[in-house]
């Protein structure tokens, strides 16, 4: 689906795409970076304000089609009466879609009613979806220039077409045209705290003086020879009674 919807973008062919409002495909990561394209509306809408007893929320996400926005929305404003809820289009409360048909125990689901497209809404959507109003803010191409002329392209010339067979051995160096190379080698900015760096430069910072080293080492401790003074990270003892290969007389 998603390499369709791209062929669509790239010849300029508005598409929708319709699932109700709670449904878990708006979450996923594609559909959300669709929907923050910038020819896209999400446009929501209630079956109720079509001449139905039961709300049933949906979206259409339009992409392309400047006449499809979300100035065209239906959504319910129940009023209350008390404690319960009251549809203004219906006059009275939402037919809840609960059990079975005919209150039998077993059959056919009540929301099975719910499942086809109430006939206002079909008339209503698919006269915004017949005659779109095409627009696309496509980003200008390498070297080209918005007004039309030819722009001088800062840097080396990179190809975009696909990699020759011995790059997919071992995609090296990252290749534009490879598309592992794009969705595997994903660079993301740092998430530094810009505060606290600010804070930092703001508290002032009181010198104390401190011994030199040569103070710190009392005169009978002063190394003589090479050797005599060393810093290490650890130290091991070995035993003399130890097999291990050590030279003659060492203990650490």
């Amino acid at each position: 689906m998603h390499e369709l919807m791209k062929h669509c973008e790239s010849n300029d062919v508005p598409f929708d795409l319709e699932n109700p409002q709670m449904s878990k495909l708006w979450m996923h990561p594609i559909i959300r970076k669709w929907a923050s394209h910038e020819a896209s509306h999400k446009v929501e809408f209630d079956y109720c304000q079509f001449e139905t007893s039961w709300k049933q929320s949906t979206t259409i996400m339009s992409v392309g089609n400047i006449k499809f926005h979300t100035g065209k929305m239906k959504k319910c404003k129940v009023t209350w009466r008390g404690k319960g809820s009251i549809c203004p289009m219906a006059g009275k409360a939402h037919e809840t879609l609960s059990g079975f048909i005919n209150d039998a125990e077993e059959g056919q689901y009540n929301t099975n009613k719910a499942c086809p497209y109430p006939a206002g809404f079909c008339k209503y959507v698919a006269d915004l979806i017949s005659q779109p109003s095409i627009q696309y803010n496509k980003k200008p191409k390498l070297g080209e220039n918005p007004r039309g002329e030819l722009a001088m392209v800062a840097g080396p010339k990179v190809s975009m077409d696909s990699p020759l067979a011995d790059h997919y051995i071992t995609h090296l160096p990252k290749h534009p045209g490879c598309k592992a190379c794009m969705n595997c080698k994903v660079q993301r900015k740092h998430c530094r705290d810009h505060n606290k760096s600010r804070q930092r430069k703001i508290v002032d910072i009181t010198k104390v003086d401190k011994p030199y080293a040569d103070d710190e080492i009392e005169k009978h401790d002063a190394p003589k020879v090479f050797g005599d003074l060393a810093t290490s990270e650890a130290i091991f003892e070995i035993k003399r009674s130890s097999t291990l290969t050590a030279r003659h007389g060492d203990t650490t």
